[in-house]
């Protein structure tokens, strides 16, 4: 907190704004994670007709309800870099 350190804390203090970090489900998550259908439009199924829970009894059949990417954000930008490199290699050797 180099800028504004005499106006905001990350502690309660005084007349100083307190910095608090978001804790919670963020608007875009939440249809996905407490609703039936989710926003790919996928139905979640949980019980069968005669209201018995359905239990996976194969687990490598199961789905996450919300997928994860499977690479991290270092990953996505180290690839996106490598594009770039390649677009720019490429092109300087075009002669126009």
């Amino acid at each position: 907190m180099l800028l504004h350190n005499d106006s905001i804390t990350l502690a309660k203090s005084g007349l100083k704004v307190l910095f608090r970090p978001f804790v919670g489900v963020g608007p875009r998550k939440y249809f996905d994670l407490f609703s039936m259908t989710l926003g790919s439009g996928r139905t979640v199924w949980r019980k069968h007709k005669d209201g018995t829970v359905t239990k996976v009894r194969d687990k490598s059949r199961s789905e996450l309800r919300i997928p994860l990417d499977p690479k991290s954000y270092i990953e996505r930008e180290e690839f996106i870099i490598k594009q770039l490199l390649t677009l720019i290699s490429n092109s300087s050797g075009v002669q126009t």
